[in-house]
C-alpha cells in the first residue's frame, strides 16, 4: 500500500502492496501528455456560494468606488477587501494575506466565490477578483466580480487566463499586475463542505507547486531539492519520496493508473506500481490519507490518516 508513516530518520518510502521506490527504469515520460490538471470535486452547496457572489454582486449594482484608504460597509474599497466582503472575513485582508483566510485549489476547481489572486510575491503589484462563471469549455475565459482601480469602481469583467510559466496569470492585468496568479478558496465559511482533491490521468505537479485540501490538513508539495513530502497543518512531514538530492522534473499521474516522478532525463525516480489501471485516479483525501482509486476500490494509501 502506499503506505509509509512518518520515522524518526525521516527515510520515508512509499510502499504499496509490492511497491517499492523504483529508480531509472525502461518507463519514461509519454511525448505529448497533456499537462493540464483534470479534477474531479464534490459540488460545494449552492446557497453558500450564493451568498458570496451575491454580497460581490450588490458592490457592483452600487458601483462601490474603488479607493485603498476609505471604507464601505466595513471593508476596505480596493481588490482584496472587496473579496474580504464577499468572504465575510471580518478584516480587510490584503492580496498577500487572504492566504491566511483560504486554502490553494486547483484551476479546473474553480467554482462560485472562489478567488483568483495575484499576491504581488514578485513585483509588488497584487490583484485579486472574484470567479463568477467560466465562459468557455477549456476554462479560459470567465467572468469576474472586482474593485477595478482602472475603472475606479466595482465592476464585473470578462477575463483571460493564460500560461506563465508553469502557472496562470490574467492577460488583460498582466502589464500592470504581471503573474502568477494563485487560485484560493475561502475557509471562512465553516458551512460549505470541505472535499477530496481528484486528479485524474494527465495530472502534472512541477518543482515548487504543491496541492492541498481545503481543511488544510495535508499538503503534497514537490520541492527544489528533488524530494515528494507530505505535510500535515504543522508543516510536520506525514510521508516522503526519498528523493531529495535527484533532479526531479515532473509528478505525472499517468493515463495508465500510474503516478510517475521523472527526472530532468524522463526516467522515472519513483512510482507507485499501479500501472496497468486505466482510468484510476490519485486523491489527496480531507483525512491527510494520499490514495490511488481503481473503479471504486483504493489499490494503494499512503497510511496518513488523521482524525
Amino acid at each position: 500500500m502506499l503506505k509509509n508513516r512518518l520515522v524518526y530518520s525521516f527515510a520515508l518510502t512509499f510502499a504499496c502492496a509490492a511497491l517499492g521506490c523504483v529508480t531509472a527504469s525502461d518507463t519514461t515520460l509519454e511525448e505529448g501528455e497533456d499537462d493540464e490538471s483534470v479534477t474531479a470535486v464534490e459540488s460545494e452547496l449552492v446557497s453558500d456560494r450564493s451568498i458570496i457572489v451575491s454580497r460581490a454582486q450588490r458592490w457592483v449594482t452600487l458601483g462601490v468606488p474603488y479607493s485603498q484608504v476609505s471604507y464601505f460597509e466595513g471593508y476596505r474599497q480596493d481588490c482584496s477587501g472587496m473579496v474580504s466582503m464577499a468572504w465575510d472575513l471580518g478584516p480587510s485582508a490584503t492580496t498577500s494575506t487572504l492566504k491566511n483566510y483560504a486554502a490553494y485549489i486547483l484551476r479546473d476547481q474553480l467554482q462560485r466565490g472562489d478567488a483568483v489572486n495575484n499576491q504581488g510575491a514578485s513585483t509588488g503589484n497584487g490583484h485579486t477578483v472574484l470567479f463568477k462563471e467560466w465562459l468557455n469549455a477549456d476554462r479560459t475565459r470567465f467572468k469576474a466580480l472586482e474593485e477595478n482601480f482602472g475603472r475606479g469602481k466595482a465592476v464585473e469583467s470578462t477575463l483571460t487566463l493564460v500560461r506563465k510559466g508553469s502557472g496562470w496569470t490574467i492577460q488583460e492585468y498582466e502589464a500592470s499586475a504581471p503573474g502568477p496568479y494563485a487560485f484560493q478558496r475561502s475557509t471562512a465559511a465553516s458551512s460549505i463542505p470541505c472535499s477530496n482533491v481528484v486528479l485524474q490521468g494527465g495530472w502534472i505537479l512541477n518543482p515548487g507547486q504543491s496541492i492541498s485540501v481545503c481543511n488544510n490538513k495535508a499538503r503534497l508539495v514537490l520541492q527544489w531539492d528533488g524530494n515528494l513530502v507530505l505535510y500535515n497543518s504543522g508543516s510536520m512531514p506525514l510521508w516522503a519520496s526519498n528523493t531529495a538530492g535527484k533532479p526531479a522534473k515532473q509528478l505525472v499521474m499517468q493515463y495508465d493508473g500510474n503516478l510517475v516522478l521523472y527526472d530532468t532525463s524522463n526516467q522515472a525516480i519513483w512510482t507507485s506500481n499501479t500501472s496497468g489501471k486505466p482510468g484510476a485516479v490519485f486523491a489527496l483525501q480531507t483525512d491527510a490519507n494520499m490514495v490511488i482509486n481503481y473503479q471504486g476500490t483504493a489499490v494503494c494509501a499512503s497510511g496518513t490518516f488523521i482524525p
